[in-house]
């Protein structure tokens, strides 16, 4: 989730216990990345339907001021609550839910445990490339290799995405699969050489806020097809929290990043 992470918890005694609930404890332990695991400290509150519990509580049902029959026999209650987490990064969380009936028994059968992930950490994206050498602003007579590096522990190929024209020709956002299709038309080509068949990025701190993917495209031309091929493309991501990325960087010394021409055709004289 990319935010806070809402929940309803049925409770449902069966019918053939004469026992109600009685109290629900909820304990909530967070774990952001790079840190150590932190249970927080729960808080004491008498039932209220439509009440949204936060974090770590314990629920009481057991006040005087109340009827049974304002429970329906307390046979089926729903307690409403919200696990919440910092804007920035990403955190595990462990929740522990324990109901007890009136005669104190927590039942296997009324525990459960769950484990979940708030990401509310946007992916960075930062592009590099091997050959710089550029001529009169956008020109290179050799091959570019563009390196993608994607900060982002929820991500895989299906999250990324490109803003992609070639030989002016607007293409619009496309995928991975759908940028190598359309790289390949005329004298334009575009390839993948990261990664293998199965995944093409290459992935560093696997499961940390600090893992890198990174996806590597090839810019070539095929000069027995064309003068040369214009391209422009600005790599984009949406993570699996749903979270857009940060705005875009480029390495220090980058030249012509979004934008540039590979013209390997010699001049010609008449």
């Amino acid at each position: 989730s990319a935010e806070g992470v809402e929940y309803t918890i049925n409770i449902a005694d069966p019918v053939d216990y004469t026992s109600a609930i009685n109290r629900l404890e909820v304990k909530v332990t967070k774990t952001e990345s790079g840190k150590e695991s932190e249970t927080v400290e729960s808080t004491n509150a008498i039932y209220n339907k439509d009440a949204v519990y936060v974090d770590s509580y314990t629920v009481d049902f057991s006040q005087d001021s109340y009827e049974l029959s304002d429970f329906a026999d307390w046979r089926d209650l729903s307690v409403k609550g919200i696990i919440t987490a910092k804007e920035g990064v990403s955190t595990d969380v462990k929740v522990e839910v324990i109901a007890y009936d009136n005669a104190g028994n927590p039942a296997d059968d009324l525990s459960v445990t769950k484990e979940l992930q708030i990401d509310r950490k946007a992916p960075e994206i930062n592009v590099s490339f091997d050959n710089n050498s550029v001529k009169n602003d956008e020109y290179f007579k050799n091959d570019r290799i563009m390196m993608i590096d994607y900060t982002e522990r929820n991500l895989d190929v299906d999250c990324l995405k490109f803003d992609l024209s070639i030989d002016g020709v607007d293409y619009g956002i496309l995928t991975l699969d759908e940028v190598i299709e359309n790289g390949k038309n005329n004298g334009s080509i575009i390839e993948v050489v990261s990664g293998n068949d199965v995944n093409p990025l290459e992935v560093k701190n696997e499961g940390t806020d600090e893992q890198i993917s990174t996806l590597k495209l090839k810019f070539s031309h095929d000069k027995t097809k064309s003068d040369d091929a214009i391209y422009s493309i600005v790599p984009s991501c949406i993570d699996k929290a749903g979270n857009d990325n940060n705005p875009l960087t480029y390495t220090d010394g980058t030249k012509a990043g979004d934008s540039f021409v590979i013209d390997k055709k010699a001049p010609e004289l008449s």
